[in-house]
C-alpha cells in the first residue's frame, strides 16, 4: 500500500501564516526594545542629565520615536515586497465574464 501524500495546506493559508508571523515578530521586538530601554534609560533620569536627540530627550528618540520610524520601513517593505495577491476565486453564484481581460 503507498503511503498516503501529506495534506497541504493552502497557498492562501501560507502566506497569511507567513505574513502573521513577520508582524508578531516585528511587534514582539518593537515593544520588547521600547520598555527595556525606556526603563533602563528613563527612570532616574534628572534634567541636568538629559540630552536630547532632534528635540526629544535621547531616552525617547531611541526608545518611542526610533522604533516607530523603523517599524513604519517594516510594514511599508512587508506590503508592498513581501505580501502577495491571491487569486480567491469566483464567488458562489457568479459566473465567468468572457470579456474580462
Amino acid at each position: 500500500m503507498p503511503a498516503p501524500r501529506p495534506i497541504l495546506p493552502h497557498p492562501i493559508l501560507q502566506s497569511a501564516r507567513r505574513e502573521a508571523i513577520i508582524v508578531a515578530c516585528v511587534w514582539a521586538a518593537a515593544g520588547t526594545w521600547s520598555v527595556a530601554y525606556c526603563t533602563l534609560h528613563g527612570y532616574g533620569a534628572t534634567p541636568d542629565k538629559l540630552h536630547f536627540t532632534l528635540g526629544f530627550p535621547t531616552w525617547i528618540f531611541w526608545g518611542i520615536v526610533a522604533p516607530w520610524v523603523l517599524c513604519a520601513g517594516i510594514s511599508l517593505f512587508v506590503a508592498n515586497v513581501l505580501m502577495t495577491d491571491a487569486d480567491l476565486g469566483l464567488e458562489p453564484g457568479e459566473e465567468e465574464d468572457p470579456f474580462d481581460a
